[in-house]
């Protein structure tokens, strides 16, 4: 399995926080942890991923995490979906309805999404793959050398006021950017090919997992 592959199901869903994690732990886990994830190229499996943690999440009792993804994720609400109702326990509800249906129904249903405000992916990062130093930099190079987990925000048109108006996440790995399951040279390059025209992104955030 190549790294681009780990993003192609966000190219359907808005999953980036997830994905970029993949990318970024295929990066620095061994071989025999590297097997762990080779669901997340598959939707049935990205997510059960996904429900574990939220389940995790849940049984740990961090109250004010589950709000904070659940307020964020209800920024992304448009005709496509139905996030201005978003909620985590939902989310679950559908993860366990999704069990009969295809791959392909899967894929084609918008309302997989999940929005993931920097501290949730940190804590995602930590808590299901162990990866304690796994911390959100300040970035005072945004077209710096960094391996990590970039989140990116519009310059043009910020999406909301949320995290210093982060819109997506991607995975930066020897100055390419991974996303979607492909491999672009900048940041603006996969603006270009994923966002709508006219978006100019620029890095608000990385994640580093050492």
């Amino acid at each position: 399995m190549t790294l681009t592959k780990l993003g192609k199901l966000n190219a359907s869903w808005g999953v980036c926080g997830f994905t970029s994690s993949l990318y970024g732990l295929w990066d620095v886990l061994d071989k025999t942890r590297r097997s762990q994830m080779m669901g997340g190229t598959k939707a049935h499996r990205l997510l059960a991923e996904i429900k574990t943690y939220l389940v995790m999440l849940e049984a740990d009792g961090k109250v004010q995490l589950k709000k904070d993804i659940e307020t964020y994720s209800r920024a992304f609400a448009d005709t496509d979906n139905d996030f201005v109702n978003f909620s985590v326990q939902r989310y679950i509800q559908q993860v366990n309805a999704a069990v009969g249906k295809t791959e392909k129904q899967i894929m084609a249903d918008a309302n997989y999404g999940i929005g993931m405000p920097p501290h949730a992916v940190v804590d995602y990062l930590q808590c299901m793959w162990e990866r304690p130093k796994a911390a959100v930099k300040q970035v005072t190079d945004f077209y710096g050398p960094e391996h990590g987990i970039i989140g990116v925000k519009n310059t043009a048109k910020p999406l909301s006021t949320h995290y210093d108006g982060l819109e997506h996440w991607m995975y930066r790995l020897n100055q390419k950017i991974y996303s979607w399951g492909e491999e672009f040279d900048s940041v603006q390059e996969a603006a270009d090919r994923g966002a709508e025209d006219g978006t100019k992104w620029q890095i608000c955030c990385l994640i580093t997992l050492d």
